[in-house]
């Protein structure tokens, strides 16, 4: 990967401290093109040099009204799921469950986390929904004292309101924020 050395470490070092045993938040922000989606599938396979657990998810615009989809995709599908897949089925998804389903993934999450460290790498999260809003507002800052790395894509003047209040105040709180910019002509 060319031009996101600054990135890449950045990376890295968050994956090394979940080594460690220490959580970290980073979002990605950058215009259609600049490579954000390639910085992830890079932090995976760094993630897993380091013997990292992976998940990823993606949202597409027409999921959005399938609640947690990138979250859901991340956490029990792949290669090796992050979380046991048979408690799927189990969970609270009605939306007047959603305070039991967000205590239910937080327990998950915290299981997983202690038996290996982790990276959540979801991917244009523009087109979230509301289920992953209040997701990404809540999980990393319960669970920041376990290993887990979340890594939240986004395309840079295409996020909501709802997607600026659930980054900005994670931001203020020491989550990182990398903007990509157009890569230098070297």
């Amino acid at each position: 990967m060319r031009g996101r050395d600054e990135q890449l470490s950045l990376l890295r070092g968050q994956l090394l401290g979940a080594v460690e045993g220490r959580g970290a938040t980073l979002f990605v922000e950058g215009r259609p093109g600049f490579g954000k989606t390639r910085l992830l599938y890079e932090a995976a396979e760094l993630a897993r040099g380091l013997g990292i657990r992976v998940g990823t998810g993606a949202m597409v615009a027409s999921d959005q009204r399938i609640p947690l989809a990138a979250l859901l995709a991340a956490l029990f599908e792949g290669d090796e799921p992050l979380l046991d897949t048979s408690v799927r089925s189990t969970l609270h998804y009605l939306p007047e469950q959603s305070y039991w389903l967000m205590d239910e993934l937080e327990s998950l999450l915290e299981q997983a986390a202690l038996r290996s460290p982790m990276l959540l790498c979801l991917d244009d999260m523009q087109w979230a929904e509301d289920g992953c809003h209040v997701a990404l507002r809540n999980l990393p800052a319960r669970l920041a004292t376990l290993p887990i790395v979340w890594l939240v894509a986004y395309r840079a003047g295409r996020e909501s309101r709802k997607l600026r209040t659930t980054v900005d105040p994670l931001v203020r709180n020491g989550a990182r924020r990398s903007v990509l910019g157009p890569l230098d002509a070297a």
